[in-house]
């Protein structure tokens, strides 16, 4: 298999399972926290896609530092959104956020494993 079609179908697969989830709780707001092993660039199309389907969309860095300044990291970027947000991790970036997420505005959690290094 091609990987230019390997990388595509994945990020539309990825893409698609993150607007799936957040159309179903009527969410407007998604967070993405991506693994300390990739960069921004990996999720830039599907952030794109998303904003387009009307989501608002922050992108943060799971960076490699102790585990609760991360969590107390992520968990105030949650904090400044305002209503129901849907929190994504990628990869090693989804240990965090699964602790973080316990928030009054996270109603739900997504977990991306997907790698196409």
């Amino acid at each position: 298999m091609d990987r230019r079609f390997a990388h595509t179908y994945a990020l539309a697969l990825a893409t698609t399972m993150v607007a799936f989830a957040a159309q179903g709780t009527n969410v407007k707001h998604i967070v993405i926290v991506y693994s300390a092993l990739a960069d921004r660039s990996g999720w830039s199309r599907s952030t794109e896609i998303l904003k387009r389907r009307g989501f608002q969309v922050t992108t943060l860095y799971g960076p490699i530092i102790p585990h609760a300044h991360e969590v107390a990291t992520i968990g105030r970027v949650l904090d400044l959104q305002e209503g129901s947000t849907l929190l994504v991790g990628h990869d090693f970036g989804a240990m965090v956020p699964a602790e973080a997420g316990n928030r009054n505005n996270v109603v739900g959690l997504v977990h991306v494993a997907a790698s196409w290094l």
